[in-house]
């Protein structure tokens, strides 16, 4: 029987984001991603969802969606090829997928993270440090796709703001992830960013579940 915290047998999830496997995040091709994507928004027999409560396969899943989709499309190239709709349903999926996550694991966006697990510079921090930043960067892009994604970023964003709720310090946790989205908008660098998260909250400084 397959709990709530559990992915389902034969899955890429378990195959590839399960504790077992270690701690590295996988690469994944196109062909494998697009059917994690299937998976992560599937349900089995039962109508239960694929994705679980486990926060360290989510956090594993999220970093995976950004490397792998997110990361992976340019929404300001002027490439006279390129099929906007295409990448528009791409980067839909992918926030469908965060959002669910976010959703089965609230805590998931609190977690440490390493800027390896997202290809990114910077310093160790809570997942929301790099997960805010993409998301507003998708609406500041000036096309019509833009416009429809915030449909999904603006509800994603709420989420990962009301996440908070479900953390043992809710009010603390909620007042730094508002002033981190201030901060972000005052154009300020990571490293300030992280100095001014440590000064306000100096005991929790070092972010670990």
């Amino acid at each position: 029987m397959v709990t709530a915290s559990q992915p389902p047998p034969s899955s890429l999830i378990a195959a590839h984001l399960a504790p077992t496997v270690g701690s590295t995040i996988p690469h994944f091709n196109p062909q494998d991603f697009t059917l994690l994507l299937d998976e992560s928004l599937g349900s089995d027999e039962d109508g239960q969802p694929n994705l679980g409560t486990d926060v360290t396969i989510n956090h594993k899943l999220i970093c995976v969606i950004i490397k792998a989709g997110l990361d992976t499309i340019d929404l300001r190239s002027d490439d006279p090829f390129r099929k906007d709709s295409e990448y528009h349903d791409q980067i839909q999926r992918c926030l469908e997928v965060i959002a669910l996550a976010v959703e089965r694991t609230p805590n998931v966006v609190f977690r440490s993270s390493e800027p390896d697990d997202l290809g990114a510079q910077g310093e160790n921090g809570p997942l929301y440090f790099w997960i805010i930043p993409k998301l507003l960067s998708l609406l500041l892009v000036d096309n019509d796709a833009s416009k429809l994604m915030a449909l999904d970023v603006w509800p994603l964003l709420g989420k990962i703001l009301a996440s908070s709720k479900h953390h043992s310090i809710s009010f603390d946790h909620c007042l730094s992830i508002s002033t981190y989205i201030q901060l972000l908008t005052e154009g300020t660098t990571f490293r300030q960013r992280f100095e001014a998260q440590s000064l306000i909250f100096p005991s929790r400084a070092t972010f670990t579940l």
